[in-house]
């Protein structure tokens, strides 16, 4: 299992503070979230797209996590 034992938290923009990659309590390695713009309020799905550029961006910042298991995913909405 890839250990991380910091937040990897990229240099935020005007739009979005990026993709941080951070370790849990478990230990588990989480990657994201996304700032991408929803049209619906109430559609909290999760598409391939998106989940291929969480990964490719994970495994450039921690390229350990090439070999990683996926876990799960998450998605939510959060106020603008």
């Amino acid at each position: 299992q890839t250990k991380l034992n910091y937040v990897i938290e990229p240099t935020p923009s005007q739009f979005t503070k990026g993709v941080i990659v951070w370790t849990t309590v478990y230990g588990n390695i989480i990657v994201g979230p996304t700032a991408t713009n929803q049209e619906s309020k109430t559609d909290r799905s999760t598409d391939e797209k998106t989940l291929s550029q969480l990964r490719s961006w994970g495994e450039r910042v921690v390229p350990a996590l090439k070999a990683a298991e996926v876990l799960g995913s998450y998605s939510g909405l959060r106020p603008s």
